[in-house]
């Protein structure tokens, strides 16, 4: 498995990561939520909450599955974007 990351001059590293990666191992860990997938009552379907530009992405994936998946592709396409919200 590939995952794109970025590492700034000071040693800080940015990207998404899988849950089988114990990342305590590179150091000291801060993580911070970009996004939700919650099931939406009124529209029956799953959703992606976008922490970054505070919106829902898309409506209407029918299994969470789906929506996870996007959630993932979309949040991949915007990491240099979510690294400079992250950058002092």
């Amino acid at each position: 498995m590939r995952i794109p990351i970025r590492i700034t001059p000071e040693g800080k590293i940015y990207g998404m990561f899988p849950d089988s990666m114990d990342l305590r191992k590179l150091g000291r860990v801060k993580v911070s939520r970009l996004s939700h997938v919650e099931f939406n009552d009124r529209a029956q379907a799953w959703t992606i909450y976008s922490c970054l530009d505070k919106r829902y992405l898309m409506f209407a994936f029918k299994t969470r599955k789906a929506a996870l998946a996007y959630e993932r592709k979309y949040m991949e396409s915007m990491l240099s974007e979510i690294r400079k919200m992250f950058v002092a």
